[in-house]
C-alpha cells in the first residue's frame, strides 16, 4: 500500500495506469507489481546484497536449516546479474546450500538468463536454477486464480500468465535441462500450469513442482500424478487461512490443503515460505501433523485427516528436499552422505506438542559445525 506522495513518484518512474494489479485510487499494488513499484525505492548494492545473504544464511543455521530454495531474483529490485555476482563473491564464504529459484517473468529476460549460460552455474554451493514464475497471487487478497468465484463476488482472483506464455516458457526451459518451481495457489492457477505441460513434451527425468498449491484439488492432483509433477508445501499457512476457508471460498474449502493426498501421490517437500511466516521447520511441522492454527486456536483443525504423520513430515523436509535438490548424498544420515544435520533438545518424536519448544543447539553442514546455541 503506497500514500499520495508514493503514488506520484510511482507514476512518474513507471508510467503506471490503474488496472487489476493497481488500485492507485485507493494506492494497492498486488503480486508481481510489487517487486516493480519496490525498484523506485529500493536499489542495493551488491555489497549490500552479500550482507544480507551472510545474514540470512546465520538466521537459517539458528533453525537447523542446512540447505533451501530462494528467489533473490524478486526480492531485490535490481538487474538479476547483480545478484549472481554477489553469489560469485560470496563462493568461499556462503556455507549454506542454496538453489535459486530464478524468478524472469518475461520471456526476454529468461532467453537472456540462458544465453548467458546462467542455467545449473554453480557458485559453491549455490546452483542457478529452478525457474520460479508467480503463476497467481494469494489467497487472503482473493488474487489466486480459482475456477469458482470467491464467495459473494464473481471474481476468480488473478493469472498472471496464459497456458502459451506456459508453453514458451517450459520449450526453453526443456532445451536447457532446467526444472520449474512456480507458485500457484489457486486450482486455476495449477490447472493452466498442468495444461501447458501435457501441451509440451516432458522431459524426462524432469523435477518440476507447483510451490504451494494449498488450494489446488483432487482433479488437478490426478493430472499432477499423472505428469510426476511435484509439489513444495507450506502448512504453516493453516496458521492464517484456517479462519478465512469457508467464508471465502464456500464449498471448495474442503478441497484445499490436501497435503496428506499430495504426499502419497507425487514427490512432495516442506518448506516455509519466510519472511511471510516464520522460518522455523519445528512450528511448521505442527501445522502439518495436526492442521491446527496456532493464532486461532478456538477454530477446529482443517481436514485432520489431511494430517501428515511425523515421520512424513520430517522426510518432506530432508529426503524430498533433497529430491528437489537434486542431490543424491542429502536428505539421509548414512555412509557416504554428506553431513549435514542439526542437534534438537526437548524434542520427542513421538508427541508433535514438543515441537512447539524444542530448540535447535547444533547445525552442521558437511561435518563442520556452523552454529551452536
Amino acid at each position: 500500500m503506497a500514500n499520495s506522495k508514493a503514488i506520484a513518484m510511482i507514476q512518474e518512474k513507471l508510467g503506471i495506469k490503474n488496472s487489476e494489479k493497481a488500485d492507485l485510487k485507493r494506492g494497492i499494488f498486488y503480486e508481481e507489481m510489487i517487486s516493480e513499484v519496490m525498484s523506485v525505492f529500493l536499489d542495493p548494492t551488491q555489497r549490500e546484497i552479500e550482507e544480507d545473504l551472510l545474514a540470512a544464511q546465520g538466521m537459517a543455521f539458528k533453525e537447523g536449516i542446512t540447505s533451501f530454495q530462494t528467489d533473490d531474483f524478486i526480492t531485490y529490485p535490481v538487474p538479476y546479474e547483480r545478484i549472481i555476482k554477489a553469489y560469485e563473491a560470496l563462493e568461499g564464504t556462503l556455507k549454506i546450500r542454496i538453489q535459486q529459484q530464478c524468478h524472469l517473468n518475461t520471456l526476454d529476460k529468461l532467453d537472456d538468463f540462458l544465453e548467458k549460460g546462467y542455467a545449473h552455474k554453480r557458485y559453491g554451493r549455490a546452483v542457478m536454477g529452478p525457474s520460479k514464475l508467480l503463476v497467481d497471487g494469494s489467497l487472503g487478497g482473493k488474487t489466486a486464480a480459482m475456477h469458482a468465484p470467491y464467495v459473494g463476488t464473481n471474481e476468480r482472483g488473478l493469472l498472471n500468465f496464459t497456458k502459451e506464455t506456459l508453453m514458451a516458457y517450459i520449450e526453453r526451459l526443456n532445451a536447457h535441462d532446467m526444472d520449474l518451481s512456480w507458485h500457484a495457489i489457486g486450482d486455476r492457477a495449477s490447472a493452466v500450469i498442468l495444461d501447458a505441460l501435457e501441451a509440451v513434451p516432458l522431459r524426462e527425468n524432469h523435477r518440476h513442482a507447483l510451490i504451494h498449491a494449498q488450494l489446488t484439488g483432487m482433479a488437478e492432483i490426478k493430472r499432477m500424478e499423472a505428469l510426476n509433477v511435484g509439489a513444495m508445501i507450506q502448512p504453516v499457512f493453516l496458521d492464517d487461512d484456517i479462519p478465512i476457508l469457508e467464508n471465502l471460498l464456500g464449498p471448495k474449502a474442503c478441497d484445499t490443503y490436501l497435503f496428506k493426498t499430495l504426499m502419497d501421490k507425487v514427490p512432495t517437500a516442506l518448506s516455509t515460505d519466510a519472511p511471510i511466516v516464520p522460518l522455523s521447520p519445528l512450528s511448521n511441522i505442527y501445522h502439518a501433523v495436526t492442521r491446527k492454527s496456532l493464532k486461532h486456536q478456538d477454530v477446529p483443525a482443517h481436514l485432520p485427516d489431511q494430517g501428515l504423520s511425523i515421520r512424513e513430515a520430517l522426510d518432506g523436509y530432508t529426503k524430498m528436499g533433497a529430491y528437489f535438490m537434486r542431490d543424491a548424498a542429502l536428505g539421509e544420515l548414512k555412509p557416504g552422505f554428506k553431513a549435514d544435520f542439526v542437534a534438537i533438545e526437548n524434542i520427542d518424536l513421538e508427541r508433535i506438542e514438543s515441537f512447539l519448544t524444542a530448540r535447535v543447539t547444533l547445525t552442521a553442514v558437511e561435518g563442520e559445525r556452523v552454529y551452536r546455541a
